[in-house]
């Protein structure tokens, strides 16, 4: 393909959720060492962590940075196996890889492990009227405009209503007490419900404790940490029937941060404690930022990008950078490879399964729309589109 230096790497949407470190923690060999280098067998040095939603495909696209997945195991939030119909755009990763190599136009990396992990499995309880917020389990889960959107929600927040089972990928904003979703999709033959929370009361004698709204029963679990208290992050598996209208947990466990040391951690969320521009956490990562350079204002409840290596569990950063966009800029998402299908009535195309549109004001670099055809390689990017399923493209390059 043809470089096409409009379509730089941005190595900027890295949402950072805390749970899946403390996962990687326990499942990647050589996590927590120094410097945690070991291949697991894959032949891979593991030397970056990476945990954000997918932005894209041609490799997965997490935080700009093209992960090339062909000897990654791929797992889901219990460590079992998942296909690879499980990675959609928005769906939340953690990936162990290698050192990230950044050319002209890209950044690239080898993964060697692969998660991915829901925030929320459940019916709604309720839709905003607005249209920006739902409620799942007691949870108030916000949409912006990088929300992306199952596509059987073909018409986004107006298709869901209460009594829906969704599930929902996203980032926990503790500073607002609320999720802010990634992707969104349908699960109506969920096996068991999920939610994943900070305790907002617990009551050990009753056998009970609340996420937000949600009182859940403890009674069906044999023992509990002994060190799980209110303020506890926890990640709480639920039955799907209730008993006398109380939710009971049939599996619960902390989901408290570990940190693992790696020279390249690149981390964006929001802003969860402040003391000054030079010490504040992210997600519950404490950050260093001395010597950063800054750009935009920190304070608490901002989403924030962070770049730089981790030791002892601190992120010493080398850039902070306030995101103001919220995943919806004009090329947040993207897409490269071979067309699959071209519709040119509708003026789309589908690559690896996503569905790019174009328009008038979609610019063509070294083409055009009639260049689009089946078998023709090419890389878009853009913003989601009205339905939050397929992306709407600023920038198209077809392959001459």
């Amino acid at each position: 393909m043809k470089p096409d230096p409009t379509l730089k790497c941005s190595r900027r949407r890295l949402s950072f959720a805390a749970v899946w470190l403390a996962a990687a923690c326990a499942l990647v060999p050589g996590c927590g060492g120094s410097g945690g280098v070991d291949s697991g067998g894959t032949g891979i040095q593991v030397q970056t962590l990476a945990v954000g939603p997918i932005s894209g495909f041609g490799s997965i696209v997490v935080n700009g940075v093209h992960f090339d997945e062909t000897q990654a195991q791929l797992l889901d939030s219990d460590g079992l196996l998942a296909p690879a119909s499980a990675l959609a755009l928005g769906v939340m990763t953690s990936i162990d890889a290698s050192t990230v190599v950044v050319s002209a136009t890209r950044a690239d990396a080898r993964a060697q492990v692969v998660r991915i992990r829901e925030e929320l499995i459940g019916p709604v309880d309720s839709v905003q009227s607005t249209g920006t917020s739902f409620a799942v389990l007691g949870q108030t889960v916000v949409v912006n405009a990088g929300t992306a959107f199952d596509d059987r929600l073909a018409a986004g927040m107006a298709s869901i209503s209460p009594g829906s089972v969704l599930a929902v990928y996203g980032q926990q904003d503790s500073a607002d007490g609320r999720i802010v979703a990634t992707r969104v999709e349908l699960r109506p033959a969920a096996a068991s419900y999920l939610v994943r929370g900070v305790v907002t009361l617990l009551d050990r004698g009753a056998g009970r404790l609340n996420l937000g709204t949600l009182t859940v029963s403890l009674a069906a679990l044999t023992a509990l940490p002994s060190d799980l208290a209110v303020g506890s992050l926890v990640r709480v598996k639920l039955r799907t029937a209730t008993a006398s209208g109380v939710r009971e947990a049939s599996e619960l466990r902390l989901d408290g941060l570990i940190v693992p040391d790696r020279s390249n951690v690149e981390l964006e969320g929001r802003v969860t404690a402040f003391t000054s521009v030079q010490r504040f956490s992210v997600d519950g990562v404490a950050v260093d930022a001395t010597a950063a350079t800054v750009t935009g204002t920190v304070a608490l409840g901002v989403r924030v990008e962070v770049e730089g290596p981790t030791r002892a569990g601190v992120l010493t950063a080398r850039k902070v950078q306030v995101d103001a966009d919220e995943g919806g800029g004009s090329e947040a998402f993207q897409v490269e490879g071979r067309i699959t299908a071209v519709d040119s009535v509708a003026q789309t195309f589908v690559v690896r399964g996503v569905t790019v549109a174009w328009s008038t004001s979609t610019r063509f670099e070294s083409s055009t729309p009639a260049d689009l055809a089946v078998n023709r390689s090419v890389s878009a990017k853009g913003r989601l589109g009205a339905d939050r399923s397929r992306i709407d493209a600023t920038l198209v390059h077809v392959e001459n």
